[in-house]
């Protein structure tokens, strides 16, 4: 039997493998688009009923727009406060929550279901992020998704996150730079109190923000009105407080630099009177 070249057998066989190739690639069904949509939330604090409402539309949205489709969906939702954290994988009901956690800083819901008009649910809430996001075949579904999760979500918002947090930081750095540069032309209590505030104002940075204004809080009572809003009425207060007395120093300093003129004006007339004399 003559032997084939070795040459022309390793190029003999790379023209069977490509021809392979080919064929697996021309045979294989093309698949379906996969469409992704997302939306970034604001900071948000709500009670375990209201989280768990939330859930419960999003998945019963999901299982609609999946309806039909072969498998079996992977869901699970994880609740946790700090370094600690619990992962359901049953229910997502009230009860579900409070026994995991009285009071949450991050919840994290995933839900997977492959080749499917929805095939995946991821929603992020935490101090620093904030996200729902949907993939899936189906791109008004994605949509429609994402759409109500946010509209949903966005009806529970509050003052909180790292980005209002900074803002507040800036505030009051600007306020004590204003407190201490009118305390240069005051006299007296008011000078020390500017500068008292001032720096009060400074060292107030290394205070908790980002407990007491984190970016997601989940609570077990139901939030009512104050409850959503008693943050922003602490720095609307607070702020109030710093300007008003901030002005206020701010008019006795004029009242100050005044009297010092008229003083001064009325030393220079009774020295020029006496010299007259």
């Amino acid at each position: 039997m003559p032997k084939i070249p070795r040459r022309r057998a390793l190029a003999f066989w790379c023209v069977l493998t490509v021809l392979s190739a080919s064929l697996r690639v021309v045979a294989q069904p093309p698949t379906a688009p996969n469409y992704a949509d997302s939306a970034h939330l604001p900071a948000l604090r709500m009670s375990h009923r209201q989280l768990a409402s939330v859930v419960a539309k999003l998945r019963h949205l999901v299982y609609r727009a999946n309806t039909g489709m072969a498998g079996v969906p992977a869901e699970s939702l994880e609740v946790g406060s700090g370094n600690r954290s619990m992962t359901l994988t049953a229910a997502f009901d009230e009860q579900a929550l409070r026994a995991a956690f009285s009071v949450a800083d991050h919840v994290i819901y995933r839900y997977t279901l492959y080749d499917a008009n929805v095939s995946s649910v991821h929603l992020w809430l935490s101090d620093g992020i904030r996200e729902l996001k949907a993939e899936g075949a189906a791109r008004e579904q994605v949509e429609a998704v994402v759409a109500f999760g946010s509209a949903e979500l966005g009806q529970l918002w509050t003052i909180g996150g790292a980005s209002d947090r900074l803002t507040g930081a800036l505030l009051l750095v600007v306020v004590a730079w204003l407190l201490c540069g009118v305390g240069f032309f005051l006299t007296g209590w008011r000078r020390v109190a500017s500068s008292v505030v001032g720096v009060g104002s400074s060292f107030s940075l290394w205070l908790p923000w980002d407990q007491w204004l984190p970016g997601v809080l989940v609570v077990p009572v139901e939030a009512n009105w104050v409850t959503y809003y008693s943050p922003l009425i602490t720095c609307v207060g607070t702020a109030v407080g710093l300007v008003a007395f901030t002005v206020e120093l701010g008019r006795a300093a004029v009242r100050a630099q005044r009297d010092a003129q008229q003083a001064a004006r009325k030393a220079a007339r009774k020295g020029a009177r006496s010299s007259t004399n």
